[in-house]
């Protein structure tokens, strides 16, 4: 089995808790102030347990070990997403509505966060590998990483019809189904790295290391120039990713359609980054810039 279709599967799941929960949080009687918050609050939450994940994946003696945490994960973070239907089906109303998605918000953020700095690390340790030229590895990447866009823009697509149709109640299957299918690809995925003899890297990390980590941005003026810069994009990147769909759909009236194909501006650029590997002929900061 390629990356790719881990990339795909994982994405998937990606899209279905993505742009359109400001939608899927309006439609269950939140107001813009609280969506707000609650979609804010999952992304710190997110910053804090992506570290935890990763350090907990890199200390794992598990051959495996990375598969079985993006597995457990995924399944955590199902679990919480499937229980926000209880308010759908009338078990928890009124005042008790925004305290209750706010708490599942942050159960399934603290999961999901895993699933992207894992699946990246899965997929390069393979080709890693099997492809000893470092250039040649950053172009199998970026050709693998390339289908994690392409789902993207799948999922948001036909999501963006079927809520039109049928509401976002869709968003609870399309999340199980694409769930399902991610945690049995990466079962396949380690007993075929298994049957290959392929080993898993394994890194004894200490607590000291992770304090030198969270030190770096300090490290020199141009470290944290390049930190407050990240902290500036990423802000402007979280109100896109998240209050755009709801700007359409209250200020302009478009349809949950038009929401999803808005999102070809977004994959028109990261296809090309991806599959012509931009960032190894223009480099990172040229790339950053575009």
């Amino acid at each position: 089995m390629q990356g790719r279709a881990l990339f795909f599967a994982n994405f998937m799941i990606g899209g279905f808790q993505g742009r359109f929960m400001s939608v899927f949080f309006q439609e269950r009687g939140l107001t813009d102030s609280q969506i707000g918050t609650v979609l804010s609050v999952g992304a710190l939450v997110c910053m804090v347990a992506a570290v935890v994940w990763t350090n907990k994946a890199d200390t794992m003696t598990r051959k495996d070990s990375k598969e079985h945490l993006l597995s457990i994960a995924i399944v955590w973070s199902e679990a919480a997403f499937l229980l926000q239907s209880l308010v759908d089906l009338g078990y928890v109303t009124g005042p008790a509505v925004f305290p209750y998605l706010f708490s599942l918000r942050l159960i399934a953020s603290a999961a999901f966060t895993a699933w992207y700095p894992l699946i990246n690390a899965i997929v390069a340790q393979d080709i890693e590998t099997n492809y000893p030229n470092t250039g040649e590895r950053s172009v199998r990447f970026g050709r693998e990483r390339v289908y994690g866009a392409y789902s993207w823009l799948v999922v948001h697509m036909v999501q963006g019809v079927l809520i039109d149709v049928y509401g976002t109640w869709v968003m609870y299957v399309g999340h199980f189904v694409s769930s399902v299918v991610s945690v049995v690809l990466l079962r396949i995925w380690a007993q075929e790295k298994h049957a290959q003899g392929r080993k898993e890297v394994v890194h004894h990390v200490a607590s000291k290391c992770d304090r030198e980590v969270l030190t770096i941005p300090f490290k020199s003026f141009e470290n944290f120039t390049f930190f407050v810069l990240m902290l500036v994009s990423a802000a402007g990147m979280s109100l896109v990713e998240n209050l755009l769909f709801l700007f359409f759909t209250n200020e302009l009236q478009a349809s949950s359609l038009v929401c999803g194909i808005s999102v070809v501006v977004t994959i028109l650029f990261e296809i090309p980054l991806f599959q012509y590997d931009l960032v190894g002929a223009f480099g990172v900061p040229a790339c950053i810039t575009l």
